[in-house]
């Protein structure tokens, strides 16, 4: 399913597609960044900045008790559309990363 979505920066001429990879073929166990991150994008469009920043920094302290539970089981955290380590600001990608830009 292609998405529809664009994205442009405001006073900027160029735009692009939004890709959603989780509706792309993801593993249906990875929530959706879309719905975890709705309550911030919300908050910001609404400008209550505070109750963004609440909403952020709550959703980023359930990300490192993730993180610790699992090295806590000694479970390695495995990305699944690029390979670590990343280096030089480049990330290398997997092949179901570059099969989800290829159906795009």
């Amino acid at each position: 399913m292609k998405s529809k979505k664009r994205w442009r920066v405001v006073g900027k001429r160029y735009s692009g597609k939004l890709l959603s990879a989780c509706s792309e073929g993801m593993n249906a166990n990875v929530a959706n960044p879309h719905s975890i991150w709705k309550d911030v994008t919300e908050n910001i469009l609404a400008k209550d900045f505070n109750q963004a920043t609440k909403v952020k920094h709550a959703i980023e302290e359930a990300q490192r008790v993730k993180a610790a539970d699992r090295k806590s089981k000694g479970e390695e955290f495995v990305p699944q559309l690029f390979h670590l380590p990343v280096e030089g600001g480049k990330p290398e990608l997997t092949e179901q990363a570059r099969e989800i830009l290829k159906s795009l």
